[in-house]
């Protein structure tokens, strides 16, 4: 190959991976910059009352695979596979102060019957038999199931969010959902490309270099072709 050949083949291959090197560092360092802002508004979010019966706090979907693991280990959950969303919310009963709904005195006997929080739809029924001569009760506690509601949504800015719907008579104290990435990585459906190549016309005993630029489109390829033979050529290629 003639040193001219060569010292141009060096120069477009330096300049080719000079410029791939330069953007790829971009892309990563604008990846880090979107993580720790994304990170950081995360860390400095609250709970939030939305209502009587709603809260909300954003999704730490931010985590690591080895996190959740640990995570998990320390709620002592037995998992078959690997955990991706971990749901830890405190709820506590509202106090409530109401006359007792039923107060029967049978000789020595008191009956009572008392539910939470109201008579019709309660969470707690309450029962007790309380013997006034001997000073001893026999009580009796029933419950009914509780529907509660966490809906995960993403907002504009791509963060997740999750709600939480109570009952009136229930206060959320505290959510705190982590996660690994909940968005799926989008394909990069589109791209450059350039390269150079090197060749030799065995007709003519002549070698060549081979300047190509082109576009991808998901697996499909166009390629234009320029060589120092003055030549120019095109190409469609796809990918099995």
């Amino acid at each position: 190959m003639k040193t001219s050949n060569i010292i141009i083949l060096a120069t477009v291959l330096l300049l080719i991976g000079g410029t791939a090197w330069y953007i790829s560092n971009l892309k990563k360092d604008l990846r880090e910059a979107q993580l720790a802002e994304r990170t950081a508004i995360i860390r400095n979010d609250s709970l939030k009352i939305i209502s009587a019966t709603q809260a909300r706090k954003l999704v730490a979907d931010t985590l690591k695979q080895r996190n959740l693991n640990k995570l998990v280990d320390s709620l002592g959950i037995a998992l078959e596979g690997k955990p991706k969303v971990i749901q830890v919310i405190k709820y506590l009963p509202r106090p409530v102060d109401k006359p007792v709904d039923s107060v029967v005195v049978k000789g020595d006997t008191v009956e009572v019957q008392d539910y939470y929080p109201q008579k019709n739809n309660y969470f707690v029924k309450y029962s007790n038999k309380v013997s006034i001569k001997d000073a001893k009760g026999q009580g009796r506690w029933d419950f009914t199931p509780i529907s509660l509601a966490v809906v995960l949504s993403q907002r504009k800015d791509g963060i997740w969010s999750a709600d939480v719907k109570v009952p009136e008579w229930l206060s959320v104290e505290s959510i705190d959902i982590q996660a690994t990435p909940l968005e799926i990585a989008e394909r990069d459906n589109f791209g450059w490309i350039a390269g150079v190549s090197y060749g030799k016309d065995f007709e003519r005993d002549s070698e060549f270099l081979r300047v190509s630029f082109g576009a991808r489109y998901k697996k499909f390829y166009v390629d234009l072709g320029l060589t120092t033979m003055q030549t120019f050529d095109a190409g469609i290629k796809f990918e099995l």
